[in-house]
């Protein structure tokens, strides 16, 4: 029975990001915020399943103390990436899945920092409750904030970007809003923005709204909700930006939004609705905008607020949480255990047309190479036996109750026999075969296990079917995955090379549901 507790390890003050989606995650979540080394260390000891936000100091800690037995997820925001101390002090091999909120953070990654730990982007959540949808008007009033006056976040560009709006309609008004600036490089774009707004004369226009952030103000939002509330369009200008909070913020509360799509870390893949490929184009969509009427904004109001709810509540995006999680814990042995104990079957692959097309192709090779003895790891229910031709099998499979109705089925066959996996005690054979199992071994150390043994068996030859890509059908099915296996057999089984590829007769239709994603790979000893 997998653990159902959650252990969330962070830095005092830095879980504001994640709360949202801890809030949604269907395990008890044990929180361990400190600020030191020695915190973080006493709260990894004995969890299952830990969760370090940020890759900074408690990722570099837990990770380097992690036992086998543990699943360690840490996600990485975006400006630990650079910092390459921290990158180069996190033990990687110990960590189960990194999580990224852009995908294009995470192809970056793979290129500089790692390209064999397991990695996924999965978004950041909206606290939807907290946000509600807007009584909106006919003003024309646009809104920016976010929680620093920092130059990535282009308001200058903005400014001058809204000046040439208001050249051509002035029926137009612009905040932008961050906290009262606390560092000299934060003042000196809010002083920056303040010399813009008189060069352009745009007083009567623009406002610097100074706000006081506290940590309530992180879990409450009561002064963005105000702003929120006053206001009929959103707009994202950054230079960089991964997600986003604000611009979803908005179209939360049903506001128009304007995102600046030329600029780093592509926004089309949350935004691309709302997104403008350059300036001249976002200033044409402003002036339209301001042209449209309550019953339009309305409209589109539901429809920016729907969106929100469907790609990034709570809900939506704590199941993905679950989902990894969940997988993370899978086993294999004791789900196709409970399968056959609950009167399943070893699947679709084993039954009609690819029965037939895997018997006659089994038959096949026996005839061609006068194979008379055969190894099957993974015979599963023992329906695809029925009709080969075999002299001298054994078939072994990790579940007791699948070997059990293969006895019952065959007992009066003598060229049929079956074990258990476990009591597999050194035997060969001319063929090794392998049936529709390499993508149901999600487990790493279960498929680098079972693929030694089909190889080490073999006398001469191994026959595999299977799928042979790492693209995967579906991230969510738990006891499927797809691999690229003929890699791993080139570079730990050099003696075997692989002779033939027999495609499927029935290959995968997605659309329709039909076929099968596996081909047939034969091998031979060299």
């Amino acid at each position: 029975m997998r653990d159902k507790t959650l252990h969330f390890i962070c830095e005092k003050g830095k879980d504001h990001f994640a709360q949202p989606i801890i809030n949604a995650i269907n395990l008890t979540v044990i929180k361990r915020v400190g600020s030191n080394d020695l915190s973080h260390l006493i709260h990894s000891v004995g969890a299952k399943n830990i969760w370090v936000e940020w890759a900074s100091h408690p990722a570099i800690m837990v990770s380097k103390i992690k036992r086998p037995w543990q699943k360690l997820i840490i996600r990485l925001h975006r400006y630990e990436m650079y910092r390459k101390k921290w990158m180069h002090k996190i033990n990687w091999g110990n960590v189960d899945y990194v999580i990224f909120v852009n995908s294009e953070l995470e192809k970056e990654f793979k290129k500089t920092i790692n390209n064999s730990v397991k990695t996924l982007t999965i978004p950041n959540a909206i606290e939807i409750d907290t946000f509600s949808l807007n009584e909106l008007s006919n003003i024309n009033s646009i809104l920016a904030y976010g929680l620093h006056f920092h130059p990535v976040k282009a308001y200058d560009k903005l400014i001058e970007l809204f000046a040439k709006v208001t050249n051509q309609n002035p029926n137009f008004s612009l905040t932008i809003a961050c906290q009262k600036p606390t560092h000299q490089l934060y003042q000196k774009c809010f002083d920056e923005c303040n010399k813009l707004i008189a060069k352009f004369d745009l007083s009567d226009k623009v406002e610097l709204v100074e706000l006081n952030i506290g940590g309530d103000e992180l879990k409450t939002h009561s002064n963005i909700k105000l702003l929120l509330n006053s206001h009929n369009a959103i707009i994202s200008y950054s230079n960089t930006e991964s997600f986003h909070y604000a611009f979803a913020e908005g179209l939360l509360c049903g506001l128009q939004g304007f995102c600046r799509g030329w600029r780093e870390l592509n926004p089309y893949e949350f935004w691309n609705d709302w997104c403008y490929d350059s300036e001249k184009s976002m200033i044409e969509g402003i002036l339209d905008w301001g042209e449209t009427t309550i019953g339009k904004r309305q409209q589109i109001a539901k429809t920016n607020r729907k969106y929100i709810l469907d790609n990034f509540s709570s809900n939506v995006i704590g199941n993905k949480y679950n989902n990894l999680i969940n997988n993370l814990n899978f086993n294999s042995s004791n789900y196709w255990e409970n399968r056959y104990a609950k009167g399943g079957n070893s699947g679709s692959g084993s039954y009609g047309n690819l029965e037939i097309f895997k018997t006659e192709t089994i038959n096949h090779i026996l005839e061609k190479y006068n194979l008379c003895s055969v190894i099957e790891l993974g015979c599963g229910d023992g329906n695809q036996l029925k009709n080969i031709d075999y002299k001298n099998y054994k078939g072994f499979d990790i579940s007791k109750t699948a070997i059990n109705l293969c006895k019952k089925k065959y007992y009066n066959n003598k060229n049929l026999s079956f074990e258990l996996t476990k009591n597999y005690n050194g035997e060969t054979s001319n063929l090794t075969l392998s049936l529709d199992v390499i993508f149901h071994l999600t487990e790493e150390n279960v498929f680098n296990n079972y693929m030694k043994l089909l190889f080490n068996a073999s006398e001469q030859f191994v026959l595999i079917y299977s799928s042979n890509t790492d693209i995967q059908i579906d991230e969510e099915v738990k006891h499927f995955k797809n691999r690229i296996f003929t890699d791993w057999v080139t570079i730990n089984f050099k003696k075997f090379e692989l002779i033939e590829k027999i495609p499927n007769k029935y290959p995968y239709n997605r659309k329709l549901n039909t076929g099968s994603v596996s081909d047939f790979y034969l091998f031979k000893k060299k």
